[in-house]
């Protein structure tokens, strides 16, 4: 099972608006809201850590909670819980920046509050659990945290200088060069690049040697390096919308516990699912969940989130076995009713029993995609998930008809949704144009230079 672990002093968010008014107070900041997007998200998340004995503590406590995070690793200290305070700009004027700071915008007090009892011991449950360790301090008891865990992968979301100037170059090469994946936000990049005697990303690449390096770039998009086939490579993508701000999370806290997911579940880095990142994460009620038996699936289920994408919908993505993790898929579909998800998409092979057990557990339509076999060519995923007992029914689609279990669920989506209805209008006018478009060319060259065109 993979678990996502944060460590370090929990942070309560203040959040002001341009005027200096308090408007909010919420549980998370930092890499704690990284664990609260991805618990959202369905994954199982740890708070590994210190809080302080006040109301803030309580409050970022039960606000971690409420999203499923597990707390049972805090310790409870007599000081105060440290507060991010953060600054929601006027959206009229062109700057339009968030801030965040660690001094009262009222006060000018200092809000951080180190703990004295840190580094925490981990869970004795979770020791040969996959862990993804995240982390967006060089402190010397994170240091200490991960260098006692076995079976991690060390994650780093890096979002302000402050959390690395103060260190030297010898020491953040040793914890840097511990690290799977980091993702870095521009504002930081030229100070790292003079402290680590750098001149550019790839060679703060060749320097780390992580399996995932990601610059993000704002409202521009960003920049991901990796490895393909011994090479670096580098691409840069931009996002359609951006999420501002969802609760106290921004966009760089939404867009690295999405890329991070990702990265967690492929063994390849698909920019297809991580390029629209910023207007698919950190939503707490997805609308559609689709879920795979094996992430053999994934390249056929992929077609159903490229369509939810096109179309502005929100989803979550996970593979589940019902035979071979049957305790978490229950949970899991449990967990859909309670965020009232709308749709869910389940696609699987063979003994397809998927969508059947969601279908009995989840009170929304269930989509099931009979995922091509070897054996029988998909007729028994077919037959296991189309023949249904009364009472629990499952509209399914043909077999690989993941993206037509994408259009459906667009679909009935749209029943409720004028903006997703005219989507889907839209879309059949095409498919109509297309159809007359090849038509007309058909009549026009004959069917025999038109099969040669198409190299039949």
């Amino acid at each position: 099972m993979k678990v996502f672990i944060s460590h370090g002093d929990i942070i309560l968010d203040k959040i002001y608006n341009y005027s200096l008014e308090l408007i909010a107070k919420d549980g998370g900041g930092c890499n704690w809201n990284d664990l609260y997007n991805l618990s959202l998200m369905g994954e199982k998340c740890y708070a590994v850590g210190s809080i302080g004995n006040d109301d803030e503590g309580k409050l970022a406590i039960a606000s971690l909670n409420k999203a499923g995070v597990n707390t049972d690793s805090v310790i409870i200290e007599e000081k105060n819980t440290n507060i991010m305070n953060v600054i929601i700009p006027n959206k009229d004027l062109e700057d339009d920046s968030i801030i965040h700071s660690w001094y009262s915008p009222i006060t000018m007090d200092f809000t951080m509050h180190f703990s004295k009892n840190l580094p925490v011991t981990l869970p004795k449950e979770l020791e040969k659990e996959e862990k993804y360790i995240i982390l967006d301090k060089f402190l010397p008891v994170n240091l200490e945290f991960i260098n006692n865990i076995q079976n991690k992968k060390v994650c780093l979301d890096i979002g302000h200088i402050r959390f690395f100037e103060h260190f030297t170059r010898q020491y953040l090469l040793n914890f840097f060069k511990k690290a799977d994946f980091i993702q870095l936000n521009e504002n930081v990049i030229s100070l790292l690049f003079e402290r680590l005697h750098v001149k550019s990303l790839v060679e703060l690449f060749e320097v780390l040697e992580p399996d995932l390096m990601v610059l993000t770039k704002g409202k521009r998009g960003a920049e991901y390096v990796f490895r393909e086939n011994g090479e670096i490579k580098v691409s840069f993508e931009a996002p359609k919308i951006i999420v501002d701000i969802v609760d106290s999370s921004g966009a760089g806290d939404a867009f690295f516990s999405t890329t991070l997911r990702e990265y967690a579940y492929t063994d390849k880095i698909d920019l297809e699912f991580t390029k629209k990142a910023f207007e698919l994460a950190n939503k707490s009620s997805r609308d559609v969940a689709i879920v795979m038996g094996s992430d053999s699936d994934l390249p056929i289920m992929k077609d159903a989130a490229k369509v939810l994408e096109d179309m502005g919908i929100s989803y979550e993505i996970k593979v589940l076995s019902v035979h071979r993790t049957p305790e978490k898929a229950i949970e899991y579909a449990n967990s859909l009713k309670e965020r009232k998800v709308k749709v869910v998409i389940g696609g699987a092979g063979g003994a397809a029993h998927l969508p059947g057990i969601f279908a009995a557990i989840v009170p929304v339509p269930i989509i099931g995609v009979p995922i091509h076999t070897k054996t029988l060519s998909g007729v028994d995923s077919l037959y296991s998930i189309v023949q249904m007992p009364s009472g629990i029914p499952v509209a399914t689609v043909a077999i690989n008809g993941a993206k037509n279990a994408g259009i459906l669920a667009a679909t009935i989506l749209g029943t409720g949704n004028d903006e997703i209805r005219e989507k889907i209008i839209a879309y059949k006018a095409t498919l109509a144009e297309q159809v007359t478009k090849k038509d007309e060319k058909l009549q026009s060259i004959g069917y025999e230079k038109y099969l040669e065109e198409q190299g039949k």
